[in-house]
């Protein structure tokens, strides 16, 4: 079986089927704002084999530029009801074709974890219509990393900002970020 794929330039990947990070991140990069380069890769199937990894893996190398970093982006985060905050892993710094195949191989392998299952269920959606794709950027150590809240659960008119000099410390859980 022939499994299809597709890279699609970060700024291109305006459809929320490429989900919702990867939409930001468009939204960004088209508003003129510092995003490092990146490439979405849009699956056929929400699966991926070796032989399509290496295939993957060597188009990257052909257009972005190591360190690299792989990202999820699925269809229903960061929207209005399901933000989907700590879910799934980014995988960094990748030096090598074989990091990135590694990394890209775990990032699908995240749909079925046992925390996205409980988080599915407690908002009552079925796995069916979860779509991932995956985020391949330039890696850029980062001075501050966080997450914005541009709505406060408790207050709608507030927005939240969390960060922290650890690059997934707040996402992670593992530090007490600034606000």
């Amino acid at each position: 079986m022939t499994e299809s794929f597709r890279l699609i330039p970060l700024e291109e990947a305006h459809d929320l089927k490429n989900g919702g990070k990867a939409n930001n991140l468009a939204k960004l990069i088209n508003l003129g704002l510092t995003v490092p380069p990146g490439l979405v890769l849009d699956l056929e199937q929400n699966q991926i084999g070796a032989e399509t990894l290496a295939q993957v893996s060597q188009q990257v190398f052909t257009t972005l530029h190591p360190p690299l970093i792989v990202r999820s982006s699925v269809n229903i985060e960061d929207s209005r009801l399901t933000s989907f905050a700590g879910m799934f892993t980014s995988f960094y710094p990748l030096q090598t074709r074989e990091d990135l195949t590694n990394a890209l191989a775990k990032t699908y392998s995240h749909e079925q974890s046992t925390e996205v299952l409980a988080y599915l269920k407690h908002y009552n959606i079925r796995v069916e219509q979860l779509s991932q794709t995956a985020i391949i950027q330039e890696y850029r150590a980062a001075k501050l990393a966080g997450v914005i809240f541009t709505t406060d659960p408790q207050d709608s008119a507030r927005m939240i900002i969390e960060f922290s000099t650890q690059p997934s410390g707040v996402m992670s859980g593992q530090v007490t970020p600034h606000s």
